[in-house]
Order: structure tokens, then sequence, then C-alpha cells
């Protein structure tokens, strides 16, 4: 009787334990949501820019508020918000760089690119740098890009602006705030793209040549003739300023070549190369040296 006193006993203090002292309260924590920026579609003129063109997209630049993986948003001039429900899948420096990579190859309707963390293709014609400033809700109802672009060719900077582009969020959702913000950084690409298309590197890489001959040319005679065929082919906008540095006429050295169905760019690069000089270019100015 003992033992099934004790044995009742027992399962009775079990029971009362698993109803009271076991019981789990019910949990409060919310699983998180992760977004990324998208690349959308949009029409973009494919007629109205050069096709082909080489480019690698360098580290995004953020400010260290925004390096958080939580999404932002800015209360006022000097308070932000973090969301703990809402946050970035990837790095946002890296989301914006493949999502402009994505734009911007689609505008030049190339597979010719690439974007960091990855390292420029060889014969890469631009690297481009973006420097953001602020890229996040504001206190509207409303998304901000303040963004300063560099456009580089062999690490000489060629063309520099400063972009603000804001864009309506609707029906209030996360979801589409971050299509807004994809939505800012669509149009960043798309002047982006006009500021590339209008520049003077990008129109030799286009312009195919179809014969010019030198015949014991100086290098600064054969310079000036490349200047004068970039010239008749860009009458309504010749903005392209050839400079000489320093003594670029070097004796003896005399240029003898033929060149047929190459890009001006091209030529330009190995009249170069033969005669010794160095190019680059610092905006619209097409900068030559001598190598020592």
């Amino acid at each position: 009787m003992k033992i099934i006193n004790v044995f009742l006993s027992a399962s009775f203090l079990l029971s009362l334990f698993l109803l009271t002292g076991c019981l789990i309260p019910e949990s409060n924590h919310v699983e998180p949501r992760y977004h990324l920026l998208t690349a959308l579609d949009f029409e973009s003129n494919g007629s109205k820019y050069s096709k082909g063109i080489s480019f690698h997209i360098r580290e995004v630049n953020i400010p260290p508020y925004l390096e958080d993986n939580r999404v932002v948003s800015r209360a006022s001039n000097s308070t932000v918000n973090y969301r703990e429900h809402d946050r970035w899948a990837e790095p946002l420096s890296e989301g914006i760089s493949r999502v402009v990579a994505k734009n911007l190859a689609r505008i030049f309707d190339t597979l010719n690119f690439s974007a960091f963390p990855h390292r420029p293709k060889q014969f890469c014609l631009y690297e481009v740098s973006l420097a953001i400033q602020h890229f996040e809700k504001t206190s509207g109802n409303e998304v901000c890009l303040d963004v300063i672009i560099g456009i580089y060719n062999k690490n000489q900077l060629v063309e520099k602006f400063r972009y603000k582009q804001t864009e309506n969020i609707k029906n209030f959702s996360v979801d589409e705030e971050i299509k807004a913000l994809s939505e800012c950084l669509q149009k960043v690409c798309q002047q982006l793209g006009q500021a590339i298309e209008d520049l003077p590197l990008t129109r030799m890489e286009n312009l195919v040549v179809d014969e010019v001959k030198f015949v014991n040319e100086s290098p600064v005679d054969a310079i000036l003739r490349l200047g004068e065929i970039y010239s008749e082919n860009f009458s309504e906008s010749p903005d392209l300023k050839v400079l000489f540095i320093g003594d670029v006429q070097t004796k003896g050295k005399m240029l003898t070549s033929v060149y047929k169905n190459q890009n001006l760019y091209d030529i330009y690069l190995d009249v170069c190369r033969i005669c010794e000089l160095k190019i680059t270019f610092d905006g619209h100015n097409l900068r030559l040296s001598k190598i020592y």
C-alpha cells in the first residue's frame, strides 16, 4: 500500500508540475523580412546610346549610418530610425553596385561589364564611382537619393557630377518603399548613361575609320590629323581639345602606318604607343605627354 501511495503522490505531483510549471509563454519574436534592391524594367531607348561600352562599377561609398543591415528611415535632418523587422538581404553598398551595373548594362546593351566586389575586366573603358550621401525614406511619404558620381578612364577622372532624386512611395508599404529606392537608382543610371554617351572618348570608341594613312609624319602632325577626323564626324559639338604637354616632338621618331576599319580611340592608342607618348583624358581634354 505504501508503494501505491508513493506512486500516486508522484503521479499527482508530476501532473501538477506539467500543468503549472512548464507552461511556456507565447513568444513575441517577429522574424525579420529581408529586402533586395532590383533592376527595374524600363525603356532604355537603345538607339540613343552606343552599344557595347565596357565599364566597371567601383565599390560604392555609403555613410556609416547606412552600413547597418536594418532598413533606415529619416525622421528629421538629425534623426534616423532603424527598423528591426525590415533588413537588407545583402550589404547595401553591394546591392547598389549590382543594380547600377545591371541598369547601365541594359542601357548600353553590353555584357562587357563588372561590379564590385569583382575586378574590372581587361580593356575596361570606364570605371564609375558612387559616393552616396542619402539613400532612405524621408519624413514625408517619399524616398531620397543623393549621390556624387565620378567617371574614370585609366584612373583619370573624366567627369564628375552630383544627382538628387526623390520618388513617392505608393500604398505606404515597405515593399513599395524599396521599389521607390530602386526607381531612384534607375533614374540615376539614365543620367549616368547620358553623361557617358556625351563624352568624346565614347564617340571615338564608336567611330570606325575606313582608312587613315601616315607616311613619315611627326607625332604632332599625326595626332592633329586624328583630331580633324573627330571634328569632321562630330561637327555639331567638336568639344575634344588636344593638349600637348611638354616636348612631344621626338626627333627621329616618325610615323609610317596604315589603319583600316578601326575605331578612332584604338588608332590614337597605337599612334601614341609607336611614338612613345602617354595619352590621358581629362574631361573633354585629350592630353599627350612624352614617356620618359
